[in-house]
């Protein structure tokens, strides 16, 4: 199990390794938001979804993070999909494999013809699915095939190199095309095989992880949100206070009106450094 035409790496489902180990395997666009502008200190350009905001250098290397840790993230849960994609591929085509074998063995046994003996060849241990496997050679042929990992330390002991098996063919006369299994593999589990434990095992692990980072993103993409509504709050709070509510306007009040910051339009006084609504220094608007 397999041989002939279904043969090519011992203890795998997939061709796998030969003696050395026993493996089922062998061997754009840009986005919607960004920022443009300005140094890590100045106030900066943000383009989120089409509409602009001008925001301070504090807040956009916030939001700069935001967006790295984002764009990261998201690249780890597309390889976690992937990946368990594959491991489910690979989880069917084991299952597929052990339906066929079982049918053969079937075949086998209401027809007579249809089961050779074996001798056993050698033993290895396949350290990806820490089981044992073994291979063996159909007598009076040359036709080789090989176990899955099956067999656990006490149990690849009952098939010391010589013992003569049992193994069911697809077909009469045995060709090198002729596949094979052991009789006794009728009596095992998917859950005996190493490779589909394993398969499982490492399934459930990437489950988790793309759970966490679909958590992580979704955290992410709140914090992000907030923090835009509450600057766009503070910018709606401000631009609402109506001009007849102010104080009249005094010679130097005058003055003052005079000056504006040159990336949001917020009034600047003579004694500011900055400006007080999106951070922009007065020598950046030099």
């Amino acid at each position: 199990m397999p041989s002939g035409s279904h043969g090519g790496g011992g203890g795998g489902h997939f061709g796998g390794f030969s003696s050395s180990g026993g493996s089922h395997f062998s061997g754009g666009s840009s986005g919607g938001s960004g920022f443009r502008g300005g140094s890590n200190q100045g106030p900066r350009t943000l383009v989120f979804f089409g509409h602009r905001y001008i925001v301070g250098g504090g807040v956009a290397s916030v939001l700069s993070t935001l967006v790295a840790s984002f764009v990261v993230l998201l690249i780890f849960i597309i390889v976690s999909s992937v990946a368990i994609g594959d491991n489910n591929n690979k989880l069917a085509k084991i299952q597929a494999d052990y339906n066929y074998y079982q049918a053969m063995i079937v075949n086998a046994e209401n027809d007579n013809n249809l089961i050779k003996t074996a001798v056993v060849t050698d033993r290895f241990y396949n350290e990806s699915a820490k089981k044992w496997y073994y291979t063996y050679r159909i007598k009076d042929t040359i036709v080789d095939g090989y176990t899955f990992s099956l067999y656990d330390d006490t149990e690849i002991m009952h098939y010391g190199i010589g013992k003569e098996i049992s193994v069911a063919v697809d077909r009469i006369p045995v060709t090198l095309s002729t596949d094979s299994i052991p009789m006794d593999y009728k009596n095992t589990t998917l859950q005996q095989d190493g490779e589909y434990v394993e398969i499982q095992r490492s399934g459930g692990f990437l489950t988790i992880i793309l759970v966490v980072l679909a958590m992580i993103e979704l955290a992410i993409v709140a914090t992000f949100v907030m923090t835009i509504i509450k600057k766009v709050k503070k910018v709606n709070e401000q631009e609402k206070v109506p001009e007849t509510s102010l104080p009249p306007l005094t010679g130097h009040d005058e003055i003052n009106k005079k000056y504006k910051c040159s990336y949001c339009g917020s009034r600047l006084k003579l004694e500011d450094e900055k400006c007080p609504n999106c951070g922009a220094s007065l020598d950046s608007m030099k």
